[in-house]
């Protein structure tokens, strides 16, 4: 795993550190040197010397591929309403710490979607209860629904550093730090200071 120090060379500006994705395109603004950091120490993202620049190791734009994958999956109708699929809904919500994997995922139209909000999936399929049908569904909720894959979420965080191979886009990582930070406040002072040194799987190839 590559550390969160900061590579030898010129410091950054006002603390922040340029961003390029996977296969090599910067983009546009600049990462605060906290969460820079966290993003390297979790492996997220890697230094490229010698300048104050990093590059991430997951697709920053995945979710829209993802999006349009699980609508053909779904034959282009909302799980819900059976209308057409305009979008998808993570059965456990990203608030929670659902993440962008086709297993939390199922299509539906923009309605269902923000109706829904950040209600249980339970909830949700007590007035909704077509979608109960559906495989995806039915599997999770064989799994233990939604109490039990968020506690699989939490101990997740609990117990050192996550599987980066989990996050899929931007989203994603942004609700990975959070609850990071959230669970293992330590783990996050040690990332954010450059000092982390625990052990985690080497970054995906760029590409």
């Amino acid at each position: 795993m590559p550390s969160p120090a900061l590579p030898t060379g010129t410091p950054s500006i006002d603390d922040r550190v340029l961003v390029e994705s996977r296969d090599g395109q910067e983009l546009p603004g600049r990462c605060v040197l906290e969460k820079a950091r966290a993003m390297v120490g979790l492996g997220l993202a890697v230094w490229l010397d010698p300048e104050h620049r990093m590059r991430l190791t997951y697709n920053v734009w995945a979710g829209r591929k993802i999006s349009r994958q699980i609508i053909r999956r779904d034959q282009g109708r909302c799980t819900y309403c059976g209308q057409t699929a305009t979008s998808m809904d993570h059965l456990l919500g990203r608030a929670r710490g659902g993440l962008t994997q086709p297993n939390n995922l199922v299509a539906a139209c923009a309605d269902c979607n923000q109706a829904r909000g950040d209600r249980s999936l339970e909830d949700w399929l007590a007035e909704h209860p077509m979608g109960s049908q559906h495989p995806t569904i039915a599997a999770y909720l064989t799994n233990g629904g939604t109490t039990a894959h968020q506690a699989r979420m939490d101990a997740i965080f609990s117990q050192g550093v996550p599987d980066s191979s989990l996050c899929m886009d931007a989203e994603d990582v942004n609700r990975w730090l959070k609850l990071y930070q959230q669970h293992t406040p330590e783990g996050w002072a040690q990332l954010t200071a450059g000092a982390f040194s625990g052990k985690c799987q080497e970054p995906r190839a760029f590409g």
